[in-house]
């Protein structure tokens, strides 16, 4: 496994190991269709218990692959979702505003963003005023 941008991504040698496992299955699959009756038992349970081997070694690799491109996708949606977030993202002192479509709310903690990049929404709205300061 690699890591590119922040992700554990699995590299060629990686995925050529998951693949050569496959091909081991599929020859031993074949030598047991292909092969004749002079096979005796012990010697076909023996290739059947390393077919089975092979397959689920193949198989949980295969399941460790998936699951790390689900996490980039997940990764990659999130970034996504952040990256929009902060083209919407306007300051009118002393407050945050989104701003999307034409659309503006909050006013949203400058704190909270400035920091840790939270939009928290502020509550003490009252009479059009907030903290002293009127909207």
């Amino acid at each position: 496994m690699a890591m590119q941008g922040g992700f554990l991504l699995p590299d060629m040698a990686y995925i050529s190991v998951v693949l050569s496992s496959i091909k081991t299955a599929d020859d031993i699959a074949k030598l047991l269709r292909e092969g004749d009756v002079s096979l005796e038992k012990a010697e076909t349970k023996l290739k059947l218990a390393e077919l089975v081997g092979v397959l689920a070694d193949a198989k949980l690799e295969l399941a460790e692959v998936q699951n790390l491109l689900l996490d980039k996708d997940k990764k990659i949606m999130t970034l996504g979702q952040t990256l929009h977030t902060r083209k919407n993202v306007l300051w009118e002192s002393p407050w945050y505003w989104c701003v999307d479509g034409g659309k503006k709310d909050g006013p949203f903690c400058q704190q909270c963003y400035d920091k840790e990049l939270k939009l928290i929404r502020l509550q003490d709205y009252r009479n059009c005023y907030w903290g002293g300061v009127e909207l």
